[in-house]
């Protein structure tokens, strides 16, 4: 489930204020920690997303409108209402992390989002022009902020930076009802890499840096 591209790329860094919320991932800031990074991507990507917890990970998908049948099938046979799924809508990017000078992904909040859309308006110019530092205080799952803050660097991004190889948002993040329906049985899908087992395909390019947390999953904090 994806929103329709914005006519002014500007117009699509406004947040959506009737959206639910998530943590940043892939991109890693620690507590305390403040990180460089210029955002890659003119237009946000927005997906639906719905975190899965199978054997100690959760498991991260992309839903459709369909998928929530599914899920609140799912929730129906669970009494506590606190173990429910919940679907959210999360903001993604490409950025290139000024740290190590990688491209990673960054999932981030509707907060964040019209933050960054405060400082579009002010400067006149879309976020692929300036770098931002992201800060983070707190380390547990309800005290964790982030603030997003825009730096000096406003230099154009370099040849060999536009050059580096960015993920497929669209390809990445593609609905997978199949993947879903395994979660919500307490499986793991597991990748198919050049077997004749049956298993899940893998079809999101990464680059070999970055850990793919959609099929490895993220450990439960």
């Amino acid at each position: 489930m994806t929103t329709e591209k914005a006519t002014n790329p500007a117009d699509a860094w406004k947040p959506d204020p009737n959206a639910n919320y998530s943590k940043t991932s892939y991109l890693k800031v620690k507590d305390g920690e403040s990180a460089p990074i210029r955002i890659l991507n003119e237009v946000p990507r927005q997906i639906f997303m719905v975190r899965v917890p199978v054997g100690g990970k959760q498991y991260p998908v992309t839903v459709s409108k369909e998928d929530n049948e599914l899920i609140k099938k799912h929730n129906a046979g669970i009494s506590d209402e606190k173990k429910h799924l919940k679907i959210k809508k999360v903001n993604a990017v490409n950025v290139l992390d000024r740290r190590d000078g990688t491209v990673k992904l960054w999932e981030f909040t509707e907060t964040l989002k019209g933050d960054i859309h405060g400082m579009v308006e002010q400067w006149k110019k879309l976020p692929t022009g300036f770098d931002i530092a992201l800060s983070r205080t707190g380390t547990g799952q309800f005290d964790t902020r982030y603030k997003v803050t825009i730096t000096p660097n406003q230099e154009p991004l370099t040849t060999e930076e536009l050059a580096l190889e960015k993920v497929d948002l669209n390809e990445y993040y593609k609905t997978n009802t199949e993947r879903l329906t395994t979660l919500l049985s307490g499986k793991v899908p597991v990748r198919k890499e050049n077997t004749n087992a049956k298993t899940e395909a893998k079809t999101t390019p990464v680059p070999a840096t970055q850990a793919n947390p959609l099929e490895d999953g993220e450990s439960i904090v």
